[in-house]
Formats: C-alpha cells, sequence, structure tokens
C-alpha cells in the first residue's frame, strides 16, 4: 500500500471480524486510534484488533515523501466495516468489499417489505 504526501489511507474505521496489521517499509506518519495518535515509521508494526478498541486511520505526515507498507489481514467470509466519523456501515463478503455503504441509523423492521 501506498498513501501520498499529506493524505490518509482509507477513513477512520474498524473491522468486526478482521484484524489488521501493518509493516510500516518507507515513510512515517501517524496511526490514529482511539487512544490517540502515534507515530509511524519505517521498520513499525502496528496490529489493530476487530471491534472498536480496533479503530484506526493512518495518515502521512510528510509534505514530500510516500509512506509505504504491507497490510496483513486476518480472513473472514463476512466482515462489516464501521466508519465512527460518519456513521456509515460497509460489508466485506469473500475479501469484496461491496461498494455501497449504508448509514447506521438507516434501520428498518425485519419484516418491512416482506
Amino acid at each position: 500500500m501506498e498513501i501520498p504526501p499529506l493524505k490518509a489511507s482509507y477513513p477512520y474505521h474498524y473491522h468486526i471480524a478482521v484484524t489488521e496489521v501493518f509493516y510500516i517499509i518507507s515513510g512515517e506518519g501517524v496511526a490514529i486510534t482511539t487512544e490517540g495518535e502515534c507515530k509511524v515509521s519505517a521498520g513499525d508494526v502496528i496490529v489493530f484488533p476487530p471491534g472498536a478498541a480496533g479503530a484506526h486511520k493512518i495518515l502521512n505526515t510528510s509534505q514530500s515523501e510516500t509512506l509505504r507498507y504491507i497490510d496483513f489481514d486476518t480472513t473472514a467470509q463476512a466482515d462489516v466495516t464501521f466508519y465512527p466519523d460518519s456513521q456509515k456501515i460497509g460489508m466485506v463478503l469473500n475479501g469484496l468489499a461491496s461498494k455501497e455503504y449504508y448509514k447506521e441509523n438507516s434501520a428498518v423492521d425485519y419484516y418491512e417489505g416482506e
């Protein structure tokens, strides 16, 4: 994965069924987590467990250098991704992310439309 200068990899998010492990190859930035921000740089390994406690976002803080990392994930046939800042939900089935996202507050009754 590559993050251009002053950009983020993905929005702040967490997974229900997947652990993400990042190995920073080059560059530097910050990992934004539920506990705040911590600097990351080449050689660092960061682990984000499933669930809200594993919420994260990687931000490249360099003005000119690309941040490069390897993203090792556990797998699950079905996973749900939550985006706390925008209250969106996404789904991942068999490793493929849906192109559709839903607002958390758009709940409907189980039998609606049946």
